[in-house]
C-alpha cells in the first residue's frame, strides 16, 4: 500500500516536471518571441538611418578583456581610500568687525553663478569673522561664498574656491 502510494506521488512529481521543462520553465513568453526576437536584433536609431547591431555591442568570445584584480591596484601612500573631504573655511573681513553680514556658500553652476538652493553653509558673521568646516564629496570641485550684508546699499562680496592639496578656504579683507 504503501509503495502504491509512493510510485503515485513519484509520477505526478516526474510528470510534473516533464512538462514545466517542455514548456520552458520560468522563460515566459510564446513561440513568437524568437521572431520577434530576430526583428529586434537589429534597431535603427533615433536621427539617422545608420542601423546598430546589438549581438556586436558585447565582445565576441574570441576578443579577450583583461581583468584587474583589486590586488593589483597601486596608489600612494597617502592616498586614503575614502569619498569625502573635509573643508575648512576661515573668513575674516575687518571692515565688517562692527556690520551685520550673513555668509552663504553654495555649488555653482557652470558659469559660475550659485546656486542658492544647494548650499552647504548658511550662517551670520560675528564681527565680521566666521571658522567652519564643510564636509565634501570628493567629486566637488569648486564652490562660490557670497558675503551679505543687512544694508542694503552695499554689494555684496563674492569669492570662489578651487579645489586643491591644501583644503584651506582663507577669506581676508
Amino acid at each position: 500500500m504503501k509503495l502504491r502510494k509512493f510510485m503515485g506521488v513519484s509520477a505526478v512529481l516526474f510528470c510534473s516536471a516533464v512538462i514545466i521543462v517542455s514548456c520552458g520553465g520560468a522563460g515566459g513568453g510564446s513561440s513568437d518571441s524568437n521572431s520577434s526576437a530576430s526583428a529586434n536584433s537589429q534597431m535603427i536609431t533615433e536621427g539617422n538611418d545608420d542601423t546598430v547591431d546589438e549581438e556586436n555591442e558585447y565582445p565576441n568570445e574570441e576578443q579577450s578583456i583583461d581583468s584587474v584584480s583589486s590586488t593589483d591596484i597601486v596608489s600612494r601612500e597617502d592616498f586614503l581610500f575614502r569619498g569625502i573631504s573635509t573643508l575648512e573655511i576661515q573668513v575674516v573681513i575687518e571692515s565688517l568687525k562692527y556690520r551685520r553680514a550673513y555668509i552663504n556658500i553654495c555649488h555653482q553652476d557652470k558659469d559660475g553663478s550659485l546656486q542658492y538652493d544647494n548650499c552647504l553653509l548658511n550662517a551670520p558673521l560675528k564681527n565680521g569673522q566666521i571658522t567652519t568646516d564643510i564636509v565634501l564629496a570628493n567629486d566637488v570641485n569648486g564652490l562660490g561664498m557670497t558675503i551679505w550684508q543687512y544694508s542694503p546699499d552695499d554689494d555684496p562680496m563674492e569669492y570662489s574656491w578651487t579645489r586643491s592639496e591644501i583644503m584651506l578656504w582663507a577669506v581676508e579683507g
